[in-house]
């Protein structure tokens, strides 16, 4: 009470408190240097209304029409920190979930783990996909990365070999020839292609086998052996068999034939070119049908993700 008697600048007339008293006071909290002429004017006459419903009577309605009405259009002050943002971190605070509330700092540092996470994430759907050329091409590496991952003719060099015994070992367009036997066995195993024919199949092995011109004369025979046991060709057909009967019953070429089979039999048991062309049939079947094209949908969806968390990550360092 006795401070409301003396006279300052505050209280310029304690007995009449003058309208102008508290119009100069809410100008003082106008900060009219920022901001814009339109809103500093509304806000004179704001305050210029109010300095004459608060020096009105208390009774009187208007002033207290005016007072609730200037109580509701009162708007919560803007924080520090919020007239302060960027264009470039609102962009973050929108990517990184919970990033609102934020400071500059540690938002950098939870981007950086967010978008990181999110490539570790990315990398794993695509492993787990069991995709090829659209997995390296996701996880930011190139064809040869790929071929080295997955399987294929550059496999050997990056495990330094041959492209042939890349094949025969880790896969390749020509596995099935090394599973069943085929010239490129026999270059992984470091023969040629006669120690490829005496080992893993081909006609050299009917013939070493089963027989053939070579081993009617290394076991002391030929064509001659059936016309030297007694007979001849009549003698030969006159037993029910022909020429390539005597030939047989003693050696000659035709042995292998007369026995059942020839040269076709013979790659087809001991894995010739057409076992191989079949088993190359099959394997192309089974990988390429709805489940192939379904993995290789799946690696495409994948390949997008992938870019958009190439391009996340290049918007998200340009800011940094």
């Amino acid at each position: 009470m006795n401070s409301k008697k003396k006279r300052t600048l505050a209280n310029p007339n304690p007995r009449n408190p003058m309208q102008a008293f508290h119009f100069l006071r809410s100008l003082s909290r106008i900060n009219l240097s920022t901001a814009p002429f339109h809103k500093r004017c509304r806000a004179i006459r704001r305050a210029a209304y109010a300095s004459m419903a608060r020096s009105a009577s208390p009774n009187r309605a208007w002033s207290h029409a005016v007072l609730y009405h200037l109580h509701r259009r009162r708007r919560r002050a803007v924080p520090v920190q919020a007239r302060c943002k960027t264009h470039q971190n609102d962009a973050l605070r929108r990517l990184l979930p919970g990033g609102e509330a934020m400071d500059t700092c540690r938002l950098l540092e939870e981007t950086i783990d967010y978008v990181q996470r999110l490539r570790t994430q990315g990398l794993k759907w695509c492993r787990a996909s069991g995709g090829g050329l659209e997995e390296c091409r996701a996880s930011g590496g190139g064809p040869a990365k790929c071929r080295a991952s997955g399987g294929c003719s550059v496999k050997c060099r990056a495990s330094g070999g041959d492209p042939t015994k890349c094949r025969a070992s880790g896969g390749g367009p020509r596995k099935s020839r090394a599973s069943g036997g085929g010239p490129a066995k026999c270059k992984a195993s470091g023969g040629g292609p006669a120690k490829y024919m005496a080992s893993g199949g081909g006609p050299a092995k009917s013939r070493a086998s089963d027989g053939g011109p070579a081993k009617s004369r290394a076991s002391g025979g030929g064509p001659a052996k059936c016309r030297a046991s007694g007979g001849g060709p009549t003698k030969s057909r006159a037993l029910g068999g022909g020429p390539a009967k005597c030939r047989a019953s003693g050696g000659g070429p035709a042995k292998c034939r007369a026995s059942g089979g020839g040269p076709m039999k013979s790659r087809a048991s001991g894995g010739g070119p057409a076992k191989q062309r079949r088993q190359a049939v099959v394997r192309r079947n089974s990988d390429g049908g709805r489940g192939g094209a379904r993995r290789q949908d799946l690696s495409f969806s994948l390949l997008g993700l992938g870019a958009l968390f190439q391009e996340e990550r290049g918007s998200i360092y340009r800011f940094l």
